[in-house]
């Protein structure tokens, strides 16, 4: 395996991916892009699942690499675990590993921060739907730590959304299901996270209905990009301030 291509003296942001996806694929460039916009690099490398650990290890010992995402989902989701494990803390920017909150579930808090006020934030009924390990649980362990209040839905309890989600004043949706949020499931003076991403008819879309966009007094995160900016924003930050 060839080595990766670093440039001496410039930060690089190590992707590790093993197949194609439209979603997996935005991601991606878009972190290429902001590596480059910094003056960093973001080097990616498609590999099968059984070579990643060697590739792990070859790059905890580059003084080059300061960080190293696993790109997820991986075609076999049950080797994540092992394999985030594997790459070195200081290197772990998306804190898949468990030793801090996620880039994601770190941008959800930093864009909702950005909008209330420490009090607004306290006083809010918040649902997270979604437990995925990228965002839904990450943040709703995050946000619980913070003594907010936070309910946590799943597949499971899909029936029961349009009655229950309307009690909540923040909505962070988390599912990958596009469109499942829809207008009668959100009150007026809600603030709503599209955090999901899926691909429908070969488009990429998110969790949130475009109806949900037009209430009035509802304040949801951009169309195009949703929390995505956000999120490669902190990892770009961690990567920097990585030793």
């Amino acid at each position: 395996m060839a080595a990766v291509d670093t440039v001496s003296g410039v930060p690089t942001l190590l992707i590790l991916k093993d197949h194609d996806d439209p979603v997996i694929d935005l991601y991606v460039r878009k972190k290429v892009e902001y590596a480059e916009s910094l003056g960093a690099r973001a080097v990616v490398k498609k590999l099968p699942v059984e070579e990643m650990a060697g590739e792990i290890e070859r790059a905890n010992g580059n003084t080059e690499i300061r960080g190293m995402i696993v790109q997820l989902p991986l075609l076999d989701r049950g080797a994540t675990d092992e394999l985030v494990a594997k790459i070195a803390p200081e290197k772990d920017v998306d804190g898949l590993a468990g030793g801090r909150p996620t880039a994601t579930a770190a941008a959800v808090d930093r864009w909702v921060r950005e909008r209330l006020t420490e009090s607004e934030l306290a006083g809010r009924r918040i649902a997270v739907v979604g437990r995925g390990r990228l965002v839904g649980a990450p943040l709703a362990k995050l946000w619980r730590e913070q003594g907010l209040d936070v309910d946590v839905f799943t597949s499971k309890d899909a029936a029961r959304l349009p009655e229950e989600l309307p009690k909540y004043d923040l909505i962070v949706m988390a599912t990958g299901v596009p469109g499942v949020l829809k207008a009668e499931m959100v009150s007026p003076g809600t603030l709503v996270v599209d955090a999901g991403t899926a691909t429908d008819s070969g488009e990429v879309k998110g969790d949130v209905a475009d109806e949900v966009r037009a209430l009035p007094g509802v304040t949801v995160t951009p169309k195009v990009g949703g929390i995505g900016p956000m999120t490669v924003r902190v990892l770009f930050e961690r990567l920097l301030e990585a030793v």
